[in-house]
């Protein structure tokens, strides 16, 4: 039991250069919003992917994306996935749920918040699931004002009340996202990037502080992939290189299907009383074991006998 909470505290995504593993608070543990950078080649996927692998683990969180890439980044998560925007028109929609989510869960506990016997003042896991949205690339969301302003508010409201954010993008958005947006992205991964300013733009960092902490830039090449610099990660020195595992396509097929009874139902995430309802069962379930408990969702797929739970460490995929 020692061991499995544990797991639930962290997500695994590599290695520390010097030893050591490169983990992240999990969501409920000190998970923050992240800010993925790096240029194509670079391995952010790679990140993304063991983020979304690592999450998908878990009973207790909702997953959500955009994906403008016609879904086709995030598809092979679709059965885990409650929803994945493929359109501007369809992230505007989305992330206004999403903002409504928030503005409900705020809503609860100022009424709740004292009938525990105690003063709740942040989301809790017998209230209802976590959700965390997944934006593949962020600069697609800069075309829409209003996306933006969603995604801004997200992140400003968001974490307290058990929603969170994971952002790729390729660029630093300095020019394109509100400040306020890129300071509630507090922790940062940076792989290669074009230009020493934009390592520091993506790292949240002035150039200086990138020479004083011995920074050198990630080379090109496939041997380099996965190489990142993180900042602003509890538990870990600023500045740390690190090296997320890669991951093959046949692993993530794998991953995808062991966690796709893990999927909850739009219903049940967006439909305020439901998920409320469901708060009950993703108790019971967050708390022992998964294996033939009930779900938050009736759904048509099951775990069979020969699958393994799945690990929230990602541990199991390799490839």
């Amino acid at each position: 039991m020692v061991a499995r909470q544990h797991r639930r505290q962290v997500v695994d995504l590599g290695r520390r250069a010097g030893g050591g593993r490169f983990r992240i608070p999990g969501p409920g543990y000190g998970f923050m919003h992240l800010l993925n950078s790096g240029k194509t080649g670079s391995g952010k996927s790679s990140t993304a992917t063991k983020l979304i692998g690592s999450l998908a683990g878990r009973a207790d969180i909702v997953l959500t994306g955009d994906d403008h890439k016609a879904g086709m980044e995030l598809l092979p998560w679709s059965s885990r996935f409650t929803e994945t925007a493929t359109t501007l028109a369809h992230t505007e929609d989305l992330l206004g749920r999403l903002v409504d989510q928030v503005d409900a869960r705020g809503q609860t506990i100022l009424e709740h918040g004292h009938e525990q016997g105690r003063t709740i003042r942040t989301w809790e896991s017998w209230m209802g699931p976590r959700l965390v949205h997944v934006v593949d690339e962020g600069a697609e969301l800069t075309y829409s004002k209003t996306a933006v302003e969603l995604l801004d508010s997200l992140a400003a409201r968001g974490r307290a009340l058990g929603v969170h954010l994971i952002v790729s993008t390729q660029y630093a958005l300095t020019a394109d996202f509100p400040t306020t947006l890129l300071l509630n992205l507090t922790g940062r991964i940076c792989h290669r990037m074009g230009t020493a300013a934009q390592y520091a733009t993506a790292l949240a960092v002035d150039q200086g502080e990138l020479r004083d902490h011995g920074f050198e830039p990630i080379p090109e090449g496939e041997r380099y992939q996965g190489v990142c610099y993180v900042n602003g990660i509890p538990g870990m020195a600023d500045l740390s290189r690190c090296r997320t595992d890669l991951v093959s396509d046949a692993a993530i097929d794998r991953r995808a299907a062991a966690t796709a009874h893990l999927r909850w139902s739009p219903e049940h995430v967006f439909d305020t009383r439901r998920s409320a309802g469901a708060a009950v069962e993703l108790e019971a379930e967050t708390a022992g074991d998964r294996q033939g408990s009930r779900r938050p969702e009736a759904t048509t797929e099951s775990p069979t006998p020969a699958q393994p739970a799945a690990s929230v460490l990602f541990g199991g995929l390799t490839s």
